[in-house]
């Protein structure tokens, strides 16, 4: 190798340091443009090809979980906490345990009231069946017992009677004489009655009370039962638990939050943008979404646009909906990517290529058979990495995007990368 020649990988790798170091110094003025040319005057460069593809600007900010709706559950008994079994963030299915509570006084209402249906259903069966032989002759003693008495009150009244005609007796032992007699009467009166129903069966108001008993204890039964079934608190969705008010040996009353319960099925999470990003936002929009430290992105959707505008902020709230498959819980912060403006299929560049002149235009330089061209262009929309070009190149050219600032239209280059 001759002294002053490089070999062509050497040479790409003077070039690309000239290029750095007249980078580094172009602020301090200490560096001329002769300085990072090669033999013959040309000027080392990088280039791009100019290409078509997808423009897309997007914003990222932070966002939060939340769920279609929370179930707050409440105690429905009276009762002391016995046991808690889960914790906020815990997943839980439907009709999975939670709570449970005292029960020994719901487990004795609900053994009284089975044991007063019982009896009522014997009452009505008696009903149904009618008095035995022994009952009828139970009764029929009775009736005599009560002729008896009353026979017995009604002579002791007409004695009082003729007494009282002579002087005897008092008008106030008279009047005693006929208060017995007259409940004597009534007394065989009933007794007379009892025994013709019971001869002659239940009536059809007797049969019907007698339901009515049985019917009413049942349904004591049921409530008893219910609330025993209430002392055993379950989840009634499949979701993950948010919160938990209730500790063991606590004293609820009826109507106290227990826990809340995120159901598990659609999953959304609420983002604050500025407003001139939801402008250019649309229900169904895409989205992603992703948990801090997980690389895992989520797709999701807009689902929701506030309609007001923050006035102290400027922000917009919007509602992104995530697919039910993601145990995302409820209340975490995740990161959120929002496609502000998007641009597809246009002719591209590094944004590095494109620089700005004194007027306020935008050029580029192009090389052309090893020789810089200056190319005024038009740009459009731009991502922080490559900017569209709306007018000014064609696809396929090649455009400097390192050691541009070194060039004038004209100027010889070599390429040195791509």
């Amino acid at each position: 190798m001759r002294p002053g020649h490089l070999t062509a990988p050497a040479r790409v790798v003077a070039g690309l340091v000239a290029i750095a170091l007249c980078v580094l110094s172009s602020g301090a003025g200490c560096l001329r443009q002769e300085t990072v040319t090669e033999e013959g005057g040309a000027i080392p460069v990088v280039v791009a090809v100019v290409h078509r593809t997808s423009v897309i600007r997007s914003l990222e900010t932070v966002g939060r979980v939340i769920s279609s709706g929370q179930v707050t559950l409440v105690s429905r008994v009276a009762a002391e906490v016995r046991q808690v079994l889960v914790e906020p963030g815990d997943w839980v299915e439907k009709g999975q345990i939670l709570v449970h509570l005292d029960d020994a006084n719901y487990r004795l209402q609900l053994e009284r009231a089975e044991a007063a249906l019982e009896a009522a259903q014997a009452d009505l069966r008696r009903a149904e069946k009618g008095a035995t032989e022994a009952e009828l002759e139970q009764l029929r003693a009775v009736v005599r017992q009560a002729e008896a008495a009353y026979q017995a009150a009604a002579d002791n009244y007409q004695r009082m009677q003729r007494l009282y005609e002579y002087g005897g007796v008092s008008l106030q032992a008279l009047d005693a004489a006929r208060v017995q007699a007259e409940t004597a009467q009534a007394q065989l009166d009933a007794a007379r009655q009892q025994l013709a129903a019971a001869e002659a069966g239940a009536s059809e108001e007797i049969l019907d009370a007698a339901e009515a008993q049985v019917r009413a204890a049942r349904a004591q039964v049921e409530l008893a039962r219910r609330q025993l079934e209430h002392c055993t608190v379950r989840s009634p969705v499949d979701g993950v638990v948010a919160q938990v008010s209730c500790q063991a040996g606590q004293a609820v009353a009826v109507g106290m939050p227990l826990l809340t319960v995120s159901p598990r099925g659609a999953v959304y999470v609420r983002v604050g943008v500025p407003w001139q990003v939801a402008a250019s936002c649309n229900p169904g929009d895409g989205a992603e979404v992703w948990s801090p430290g997980d690389e895992e992105v989520i797709a999701a959707t807009v689902h929701w646009i506030a309609p007001v505008v923050d006035p102290a902020t400027g922000i917009v709230q919007l509602q992104l909906e995530l697919a039910p498959d993601y145990d995302l819980p409820p209340g975490a912060l995740v990161k959120v990517r929002l496609t502000e403006e998007a641009r597809y299929d246009v002719l591209t560049v590094p944004l590095e290529a494109v620089m700005r002149d004194p007027e306020g235009g935008w050029y580029v330089f192009v090389v052309e058979d090893s020789v810089a061209r200056r190319r005024e262009v038009r740009r459009g929309l731009d991502d922080g990495r490559v900017v569209e070009v709306t007018q000014g190149l064609r696809e396929g050219e090649l455009v400097v995007v390192a050691g541009q600032h070194y060039l004038r239209d004209g100027t010889r280059v070599t390429v040195v990368g791509r």
